[in-house]
């Protein structure tokens, strides 16, 4: 087999560190890994070359409870399902691999780490109740279709108006529309957008095809939220899409609200990813106060968004521009020569 992904386990460090006196120098450390069956012995029935498996970290020929207990005892159980070869050299008597399914394949996607276990996403559960839990992995469930691995993230400020119950979001909604992340599956109508590419999400979901879509007025979506104008991942009264704080998204109409970011990607996606909520707000304020060249920019409140409307006066020619913080925040783009930075002293106490 050519191992294509590996993981490190904690319990690697018990060797690591010295802490199993049976573990040889030079043996070779490893049991959580996946990949391809590039060479297969006379005998092996249930596995071909080109076939992708994932290999259990237990070697063994069956599931009997019973020969295993044998095999920890250090007896040798001979061609018992369920022996386990550290434990008998005679044990191994089928190939400790699983050919994976269409669906294992997708979770697979470009060489990534697979589990056949559920994904685990943020769930709002009440005001001031969100927990981390496992649930079902999204699917393609319309040809426009792309399923995204969440790689990066963002918290949004606006995501605290859910968590402190100032909405109708339903329990069970998983969080997140600031999302980045690699595709690893795509339906069959989707053209631009590619296996592998690394994308950055737009919060608003949107089909690109209506009439506020086509006048460029995509947060009012007319078809991606029935009932109501407008649509977003992961939040109250924006229709039934699923956020991105997991492992896995789903994401409608991939050709239009897809990103597809350069090589550079992956190297720079906490960069990127602000793309997907933050810039673009800071930006849209500098629009809709329409900042002309040579103009003055006072911005009220310097935390990530107000950073951002800052640096997009700059980006739009304005000659001076003023971010005003309470407390330390505004402290981290200090060191732009462009932005000058007052902070109100009776804010210094909170």
């Amino acid at each position: 087999m050519r191992v294509t992904s590996a993981a490190i386990c904690d319990s690697d460090l018990h060797l690591y560190n010295g802490f199993v006196p049976s573990m040889l120098a030079g043996d070779i450390l490893g049991h959580e890994f996946m990949g391809e069956v590039v060479e297969v012995g006379p005998q092996v029935k249930n596995l071909a070359v080109g076939d992708r498996v994932g290999v259990p970290f237990a070697i063994s020929c069956g599931n009997s409870s019973s020969a295993a207990a044998k095999c920890s005892r250090g007896e040798d159980v001979g061609s018992q399902p369920g022996a386990i070869l550290q434990c008998s050299e005679n044990a191994l008597r089928c190939p400790p691999a699983h050919v994976l399914s269409s669906e294992e394949q997708r979770l697979l996607g470009a060489g990534l780490t697979w589990s056949v276990f559920p994904m685990k996403a943020l769930l709002y559960n009440g005001p001031r109740n969100v927990k981390v839990a496992e649930v079902p992995d999204p699917k393609i469930e319309k040809p426009t279709d792309v399923i995204v691995r969440i790689t990066a993230t963002n918290i949004c400020g606006s995501d605290l108006h859910m968590y402190e119950g100032r909405t109708d979001v339903e329990e069970g909604k998983v969080l997140g529309h600031e999302n980045l992340g690699e595709v690893i599956e795509a339906g069959p109508a989707v053209q631009r957008v590619k296996k592998g590419d690394i994308v950055c999400l737009p919060f608003n979901v949107s089909c690109g095809f209506c009439e506020n879509c086509e006048t460029g007025h995509t947060g009012f979506c007319l078809t991606t939220n029935p009932g109501s104008a407008g649509a977003a991942y992961g939040y109250a009264a924006m229709g039934p899409y699923q956020g991105g704080q997991a492992e896995f998204l789903r994401v409608p109409f991939a050709d239009f609200n897809c990103l597809v970011l350069p090589e550079d990607a992956e190297e720079k996606e906490e960069d990127y990813v602000m793309l997907a909520d933050i810039f673009p707000t800071g930006y849209h304020a500098t629009e809709l106060a329409d900042v002309q060249p040579g103009e003055s920019v006072v911005v009220f409140g310097a935390g990530p968004v107000g950073l951002l409307a800052a640096y997009s006066a700059t980006l739009r020619g304005a000659g001076q521009v003023t971010a005003g913080a309470g407390g330390q925040r505004g402290v981290q783009a200090q060191g732009d020569p462009q932005i000058a930075h007052r902070t109100d002293p009776a804010d210094r106490a909170e």
